[in-house]
């Protein structure tokens, strides 16, 4: 219940600040600033699990690892 209403209350305020962002900014600065955003996200996850193959932590202990979920054997 409380997680409910916690997730509830972070995506409204999320909405909110992205709806005045995209009031102060106008549709098409708002996009450009989105997608420019988002743009390093699939680089940045590449990077971590080519590092993560190259130098992995101790234990198996990764961080794309959800909790809960047991390690890959390499």
């Amino acid at each position: 219940m409380r997680y409910g209403a916690l997730i509830t209350l972070l995506t409204l305020s999320g909405l909110v600040i992205l709806a005045l962002v995209r009031e102060q900014t106008g549709t098409q600065g708002f996009l450009v600033g989105l997608g420019l955003a988002v743009l390093p996200v699939p680089l940045l996850l590449a990077a971590f699990r080519w590092l993560d193959r190259v130098d992995p932590a101790p234990g198996g202990i990764c961080c794309s690892r959800s909790p809960g979920v047991p390690a890959r054997r390499r």
